[in-house]
């Protein structure tokens, strides 16, 4: 995908979703309802990743197992001690070439890690973007780690910040936290801030990311650990 192309779907998303916002305030005056107003962008902008992530499937639920991590030393140093049972994900970027689903009823699906493109966080808002990288590292090193490859990815889109371009900037690094490139595994895309502005330099790297990055590799490296989707 070129830049130039990347650019056009940049712009086309953020007219779609300015145009879109315009038609909502119609109905509810913009400043006076900012719950649904943050509840209708995440639905929009869930849209628009469920057309950018095809032929993949972006459904919600959970996995199965929930303790495949095989590395003890991954428990023993922290990375996992937060997730100890069955954990609820925004979005699971399902490949139905890897394999069936455990359970699915309508966009709720039960999914074998092994299954699985990437795992999405959607958070309207977050107040803590340190708090949020270190769940996506412990969402990875449970579900993802055994199941290594270069498209394991686990990351993050916040709807709205007050200052996204600042709040990207990670601390004590050069990079941002939505160079996927750079933050092992883990991005996070800011993508408006409180009024809806665009943050055009995180939208970009999403769809970047989303388009040619690794959840897109055919690389896929299991472990020794055996993939058991429950099915007879």
């Amino acid at each position: 995908m070129s830049n130039c192309t990347i650019d056009n779907t940049v712009d086309l998303f953020c007219e779609t979703v300015a145009l879109k916002l315009s038609l909502f305030h119609r109905l509810f005056p913009e400043g006076q309802h900012n719950h649904l107003t943050g509840l209708f962008v995440e639905e929009l902008v869930r849209s628009f990743i469920s057309d950018w992530i095809r032929p993949y499937e972006l459904v919600t639920g959970s996995l199965l197992p929930y303790d495949a991590c095989p590395d003890a030393k991954l428990v023993e140093s922290g990375m996992s001690t937060a997730i100890k049972r069955p954990t609820q994900v925004d979005g699971i970027i399902y490949d139905s070439m890897l394999g069936p689903c455990i359970l699915k009823e309508g966009n709720f699906s039960v999914i074998h890690p092994a299954f699985c493109r990437g795992l999405l966080e959607i958070k309207k808002s977050i107040p803590s973007l340190k708090k949020l990288h270190r769940h996506l590292y412990d969402l990875h090193a449970v579900f993802m780690h055994p199941f290594e490859g270069r498209n394991s990815q686990v990351f993050a889109v916040v709807v709205r910040h007050n200052n996204p371009e600042k709040a990207s900037k990670m601390p004590k690094r050069k990079y941002k936290y939505h160079d996927y490139d750079q933050v092992n595994h883990c991005p996070i895309f800011l993508l408006f801030d409180n009024d809806f502005k665009p943050h055009k330099e995180a939208i970009y790297k999403l769809i970047e990311f989303l388009y040619t990055g690794e959840i897109r590799s055919s690389k896929r490296v299991l472990s020794s650990y055996s993939v058991n989707t429950g099915q007879a």
